[in-house]
């Protein structure tokens, strides 16, 4: 069970800082549906915060990460209302 806990905390943060690719992705929805979290998307939001704190709000980023980060601060807004 442990190893469990370790191996969906290994995989939410690989997907909020690298991706998953198609096996990794099915293993971590398995995880999840076996070990509900009551915030799966913690990795994300922290690592986004992290990413904005030290680029600053007024760098740069490539369109697509910005695209991305708006897209998911709508989606926590709205989750969190």
């Amino acid at each position: 069970m442990a190893d469990d806990r370790r191996r969906l905390d290994d995989l939410l943060l690989m997907r909020a800082t690298e991706g998953l690719d198609r096996e990794s992705a099915a293993e971590l929805a398995r995880l999840l549906a076996e070990r509900p979290t009551g915030d799966a998307r913690g990795y994300e939001r922290a690592a986004a915060a992290v990413c904005l704190a030290v680029l600053g709000r007024g760098s740069s980023l490539p369109r697509g990460v910005r695209a991305r980060i708006d897209a998911n601060m709508s989606r926590l807004k709205r989750d969190l209302r």
